[in-house]
């Protein structure tokens, strides 16, 4: 675990911090690296006894890490964005990474830039907007960064078919929400070539509104068909999508997507597999395993409270879906190829799910399937 002490956001005062936070593990970290802008930091580290008391299992470090920003982001090694521009602190132990985001104003970046060529700072997004992405949880310096995290799982996806994304001409994130993944990937260099649909017409006007240069956004209704010509994308990615729709939405959009992907085009999405089925009330789990999909279209006193919950603005069959390895490959493979299913391969625990549009019309195979590791 890494945490990262407050403030979570830098006042245009901040011009020099000294960042504190904690890391802890089975066994106590030795040293804690701090990076921003690809710059490492020196950093001190200590015991934190005083944190292994809360967590008898496991051993702390507290670390300090003095940062003056102006100096940092005028040297001639700093990398970072010119354009929708924020402060990433990236902290790492021999254990684990993570990274952190702070949010500046245009007057933090003028007094931090002096008379240098200024980036334009990232606007703040609004937290419901987050909330409906990842839970009241999500609302933290974390939320973009972890947009980062899927950027580099679905390279390593693509890159195990032989492609990556600066091979792609058009790529479509398919429930964009406020961003999270598309603006990290806008930040890999692929402006002009993205865009962005959701079914959350809030999230997509703020996203025209302040990331309408990173991409094209859309929103689409609550069923087919979306806006786009047939055979337009190279690459569409569904991530948390089909993990919240009935299975009559989710044949629907998988026909759709079939159709906007050009042949051969690819399709990433995620499910909800077997590590996150043991965490069901055992009725619910032994559901999932008979039929292969499960969907808990409403709420249960037995059960957990999230299962069955609504998520506020968003429409009301969105719920929570759960889907078996053996249920893909058969009833997907109406509509793709299926190509390889990874255990936990995107976006924390859910599975990846990569799956191709044919070259020819109406030939669909999921010989290509490969057991998850």
């Amino acid at each position: 675990m890494i945490a990262l002490d407050a403030p979570e956001t830098l006042s245009p005062d901040d011009v020099s911090i000294t960042l504190k936070g904690w890391c802890n593990a089975e066994k106590r970290p030795k040293s804690v690296e701090i990076r921003i802008a690809g710059c490492t930091l020196p950093t001190a580290v200590k015991d934190a006894q005083y944190i292994d008391a809360c967590y008898p299992e496991l051993k702390a470090v507290r670390y300090e890490c003095p940062v003056d920003f102006s100096e940092l982001y005028r040297n001639g090694e700093a990398r970072y964005s010119r354009h929708l521009f924020a402060v990433v602190v990236i902290v790492e132990t021999e254990f684990e990474q993570r990274a952190f985001e702070y949010i500046v104003s245009q007057e933090w970046v003028d007094r931090v830039f002096g008379s240098a060529a200024k980036p334009v700072a990232k606007p703040r997004t609004p937290d419901h907007l987050m909330v409906r992405v990842g839970g009241s949880r999500a609302v933290d310096m974390s939320f973009y960064p972890t947009g980062q995290t899927a950027v580099a799982q679905m390279h390593a996806l693509l890159q195990h078919r032989g492609t990556d994304f600066d091979e792609l001409q058009s790529i479509l994130d398919f429930g964009c929400g406020c961003g999270r993944v598309l603006l990290a990937l806008y930040h890999e260099g692929l402006p002009g070539r993205l865009y962005g649909s959701d079914i959350d017409k809030e999230a997509v006007q703020w996203c025209r509104e302040n990331f309408g240069s990173a991409a094209t956004f859309d929103s689409n209704e609550p069923l087919p068909p979306t806006r786009y010509a047939g055979n337009s994308f190279d690459l569409v990615y569904a991530i948390s999508v089909f993990t919240h729709l009935p299975e009559d939405n989710q044949d629907a959009w998988l026909a759709e997507l079939r159709r906007i992907l050009k042949p051969g085009g690819l399709l990433l999405t995620t499910i909800h597999g077997p590590r996150i089925h043991g965490m069901l009330p055992p009725e619910l789990e032994a559901a999932v395993v008979k039929k292969g999909f499960f969907y808990v279209g409403q709420a249960d006193e037995k059960w957990p409270s999230y299962l069955g919950a609504k998520t506020d603005g968003l429409p009301d069959f969105y719920r929570l879906t759960y889907h078996t390895f053996d249920y893909v490959r058969k009833h997907w493979s109406n509509y793709f190829e299926i190509l390889n299913i990874e255990e936990q391969g995107l976006n924390f625990l859910h599975d990846a799910v990569v799956c191709r549009k044919p070259m020819v019309a109406g030939c669909v195979s999921g010989s290509g399937f490969r057991a998850a590791r």
